[in-house]
């Protein structure tokens, strides 16, 4: 019996043995064929660990607008040289853009990415996805599968705004899609510059032409469809640089008129602000409510919410007083009205030297979903 009991364990090895030599066989045969194949991942490589952090992803108001998010990735245990990432932005409709990003990425090391998707993506970017792109043994690169990614949660700013200034074409003048100029020939260029948010963007940059005018030098009307039952909330950055010559007007459709939110008095030529920012070179959120026509309560003072806001510190640097034209916000003029202007412009600009940036215009329906006012300053 023990002899027996000895044989059964002998045989028990033999066949274990005999399975190890196999495969070891079949290894050798098959692994140059995926080297062949570029296809070798070992199982460092198959180990590696990568994700976003939670809170790591910026892609504010700011960023949107610049067609633009920045995030960490970190790299956990796990061997393979790790020499470049593909990243995956998807939008809310399942359309994918892929950028690759030649950087190397060490174990337990965190690196910051930022992607610019413009013109390649119709944001807002929703989900980021990330695939190492490894270096084999021969030098060459394997690309891996996905292993992260992360699925914002930031607000759409994009499509809650009534107007489009995607449309502005860089090195061009005139007139924009939805955008009339306002001024003459040669006051009106896109150009890129520095934005409130601190990245490149298309600027609308206004410039006088002439010494001795006295109309508009640069800006623009921009139309747009309304229901006056629901309020609107107007806004636009604006930046003067070299000289206080000049004024700035913001405001509504000349030819409708408006009501001042104080006193209920009819203006023909609604303005919400006009004259010059605080300082030159900063930038300003200009703000202005439209109200609904059939609004009660009047003359009271907390429905005064319109003002110009330094882009800096958020602080609101001009009050609107509500009772006057250029310093006011509006109710509608009546129930008819089906359509409305935004409406800006440098007026009576005498310096050549003088010039008016504007960027981001909007028109927000106030019901609760629009963006806040600390949202459009960046701070949120």
């Amino acid at each position: 019996m023990e002899k027996r009991g000895l044989s059964d364990v002998v045989a028990v090895v033999l066949v274990i043995l005999m399975t190890i030599a196999a495969v070891v066989i079949v290894w050798n045969v098959v692994r140059p064929l995926l080297k062949g194949a570029g296809s070798d991942f070992s199982a460092d490589m198959l180990a590696v660990s990568l994700s976003v952090p939670e809170g790591s992803v910026k892609y504010s108001i700011g960023e949107q607008y610049e067609e633009k998010v920045e995030f960490r990735v970190n790299r956990g245990s796990g061997g393979g040289e790790v020499k470049g990432l593909n990243v995956v932005l998807e939008n809310s409709k399942g359309e994918n853009y892929v950028k690759t990003e030649n950087i190397e990425i060490k174990e337990f090391e965190t690196k910051k990415i930022e992607i610019d998707y413009g013109g390649n993506l119709v944001g807002p970017v929703t989900k980021i996805s990330i695939a190492p792109i490894f270096k084999n043994e021969e030098g060459r690169e394997i690309k891996g599968n996905v292993i992260a990614g992360d699925k914002l949660e930031s607000k759409d700013y994009m499509s809650k705004n009534i107007l489009n200034f995607s449309t502005w074409v860089v090195e061009s003048s005139g007139d924009q899609p939805g955008f009339s100029e306002r001024g003459n020939s040669g006051e009106n260029n896109i150009v890129k510059g520095t934005g409130p948010y601190g990245g490149e963007a298309a600027l609308w940059e206004g410039k006088s032409k002439d010494t001795a005018n006295n109309d508009a030098d640069g800006g623009w009307h921009a139309p747009f469809t309304v229901n006056t039952t629901k309020m609107y909330r107007f806004s636009v950055w604006l930046k003067k640089v070299n000289s206080q010559e000049g004024d700035i007007y913001f405001g509504l459709s000349s030819s409708l008129g408006a009501r001042n939110i104080v006193g209920n008095n009819f203006v023909d030529n609604p303005y919400f602000w006009c004259g010059n920012l605080s300082e030159l070179n900063k930038w300003y959120l200009a703000v202005g409510y439209l109200y609904p026509f059939n609004i009660s309560n009047l003359a009271v003072d907390s429905l005064q919410l319109g003002g110009v806001y330094n882009g800096e510190t958020g602080v609101k640097a001009i009050n609107y007083v509500g009772n006057e034209n250029c310093k006011s916000d509006f109710i509608h003029n009546n129930s008819i009205a089906i359509s409305q202007y935004h409406r800006v412009y440098l007026y009576s600009d005498a310096n050549t030297d003088d010039r008016q940036y504007f960027y981001a215009p909007r028109v927000d329906v106030v019901d609760g979903t629009e963006p806040s006012i600390n949202a459009l300053l960046g701070k949120e």
